[in-house]
């Protein structure tokens, strides 16, 4: 699928293109006879078919867009059950046509193994903790793991710790990595301003800290949002795989989290971001609270509360929670804890 809306190629011609060079067979004058013709062959031969990108040809509400509704078509003849070619897709985005059937299946990231195995084939020097650092900074992603492959070689002459000592502190510095975080921002902006200003708006968590955020914290940020439609929005993120999941609770790929940083600081949200934040985080102390077992989460809290106000250049508020933060994890005898919280004292 072409990358641009406005190059795609209508669907009759593809299907022609299909008939006559993969099987020697003339087109009909008529696209549903083509499709006809299509579908026998296909019944008759195990055939491997792959659509690469699909996300172009999709709407906002990730249906096919207008002019390409017949697409639909020929995805129903390949999702026959009586045909025997197998179909893969290639989306970031979720197909949502209602008649059609199709199994999702999220790649997840490559593990450390795969990009060590990558970094040398291509020979580059392996420096175990180094390499271990910038997995983990760019979330094992695939397309990453080939920019970054490129650019040391480049740049850097092969030279892993060159590269990563000059741009670990700024991980999309490369126009390429930028570019590539940059374009979902942008459609999602076309298409969705509602899903991109929660997604900007979710920089204002500290993820290193806490790994995942339940619902209620995304559900805050939408404060803009008619509360018959918040939940829209966040599975418009999840549709779009710019949101991850884990056990119903979310959190942000390092990549885009650097983006939506980034974007919320220049935007006129922070504050309001930040405030919001600091009172899902009061309302986890309450709740905390009412279960008098439930120690370490409510220690947690309070840091995530204070960290919130730090952030917002409130001290006034940040150093009560501290305080109480370094009170539980003391008493629950959790002594990296307690240092954790003095080093973002120490570096307010």
């Amino acid at each position: 699928m072409a990358k641009e809306r406005e190059t795609i190629s209508p669907v009759e011609s593809i299907v022609e293109e299909w008939l006559k060079k993969d099987f020697e067979e003339e087109a009909g004058r008529d696209f549903m006879v083509s499709l006809g013709r299509l579908k026998r062959l296909l019944q008759n031969q195990k055939i491997g078919i792959l659509i690469d990108n699909l996300e172009p040809a999709l709407d906002s509400e990730f249906r096919f867009i207008e002019p390409h509704r017949r697409y639909i078509e020929l995805l129903r003849v390949l999702t026959d059950p009586m045909v025997q070619s197998v179909t893969l897709i290639t989306s970031r985005e979720r197909l949502c046509e209602g008649d059609i059937t199709v199994e999702t299946y999220r790649l997840p990231e490559l593990d450390y193994c795969a990009w060590k195995q990558y970094f040398e084939y291509y020979q580059i020097n392996n420096y175990k903790s180094i390499l271990t650092e910038m997995h983990k900074a760019y979330g094992g992603n695939a397309k990453t793991m080939r920019i970054l492959c490129g650019a040391i070689q480049e740049d850097n002459q092969g030279d892993i710790q060159s590269y990563w000592n000059c741009n670990k502190a700024e991980i999309l510095a490369k126009p390429d990595l930028k570019n590539l975080v940059n374009s979902q921002f942008k459609r999602l902006q076309e298409l969705d301003i509602n899903a991109f200003k929660l997604l900007c708006r979710l920089g204002c968590y500290r993820y290193q800290d806490v790994p995942t955020i339940p619902d209620n914290g995304l559900l805050c940020l939408l404060w803009d949002v008619p509360e018959g439609e918040q939940r829209r929005v966040i599975e418009s993120l999840k549709n779009r795989s710019l949101v991850e999941v884990n056990k119903g609770e979310f959190f942000l790929h390092p990549m885009i989290r650097e983006e939506a940083i980034a974007r919320l600081r220049k935007s006129e949200d922070w504050e309001t971001a930040n405030i919001k934040a600091a009172e899902f985080w009061k309302d986890c102390v309450n709740n905390f609270l009412e279960n008098i077992g439930a120690k370490c989460e409510l220690a947690e809290a309070y840091y995530q509360q204070a960290l919130t106000y730090q952030q917002m250049g409130d001290r006034e508020n940040s150093k009560p929670n501290f305080d109480n933060a370094i009170q539980l994890f003391t008493e629950i005898e959790a002594p990296l804890q307690v240092e954790r919280v003095i080093k973002s004292i120490i570096n307010e």
